[in-house]
């Protein structure tokens, strides 16, 4: 029996069967805050007028909120769903 978050058990699967991934950890909010920070010019987020450290918690939070919006936003519209399958679905 496995407990966990559903991440946590992705991760575990993916490192069991694949070689490649054994270097990958889920990120908590510290690390991915100091992620962020880090990468602070390549996510661009100077572009969208925040700055270093200080609007990394609303960065976040942002990025969780456009990542939820553009799900519902997949799932209720039936022409975008059928639309999102067509197009990756295996040739």
């Amino acid at each position: 029996m496995y407990v966990g978050t559903i991440h946590s058990w992705c991760l575990n699967a993916l490192q069991e069967y694949k070689y490649e991934c054994q270097k990958f950890s889920v990120l908590d909010e510290i690390k991915l805050s100091l992620f962020i920070e880090k990468n602070f010019k390549q996510i661009r987020m100077q572009d969208v007028e925040m700055e270093r450290f200080k609007d990394t918690g609303r960065f976040i939070a942002l990025m969780g909120i456009l990542r939820e919006a553009e799900f519902i936003m997949l799932m209720t519209s039936r022409k975008n769903y059928l639309t999102h399958w067509k197009n990756t679905k295996p040739p």
